[in-house]
């Protein structure tokens, strides 16, 4: 959609995912919860997946498979077909399994790093990673 002026405008996010199925993996870590609960209150129906067990107790619309090993191409596929199976179709596939640790240093401080060893860490944040992509300024 364009505006006036030519400008491309996106429809708020209620519009474009309300009544959809939305699978999200790395769903029970700090960002795949809050991306589960902006879809939700969007008008989404929510699918999270993870590595870790599901959440007990979690009664809040979503659709939880915990235990999954995404990194096993027959796993990913039984837990496609099983959210699918559970909300009757996926209409879209966040994907944020695998991104971020989360942990202490020993003096007790937090500890954050991106784990994202196959792909890199440009998933995440701008980086110049070629040696023949120098920096602009530093």
């Amino acid at each position: 959609m364009r505006d006036g002026g030519g400008r491309v405008r996106m429809p708020r996010l209620e519009a474009r995912v309300q009544g959809k199925v939305v699978v999200i993996t790395g769903g029970f870590g700090v960002l795949g919860r809050a991306a589960g609960k902006v879809a939700r209150e969007a008008g989404a129906r929510p699918v999270l997946i993870d590595y870790a067990p599901a959440p007990r107790g979690a009664d809040d619309g979503a659709i939880t498979l915990g235990g999954v090993d995404l990194t096993k191409p027959e796993a990913a596929l039984v837990a496609m077909n099983a959210a699918r199976d559970a909300a009757g179709r996926i209409d879209a596939l966040l994907n944020i399994a695998g991104g971020f640790s989360w942990s202490t240093c020993n003096g007790g401080k937090p500890w954050i790093a991106t784990t994202c060893q196959g792909e890199g860490a440009d998933l995440w944040w701008p980086c110049k990673d070629h040696p023949s992509d120098e920096p602009a300024t530093m």
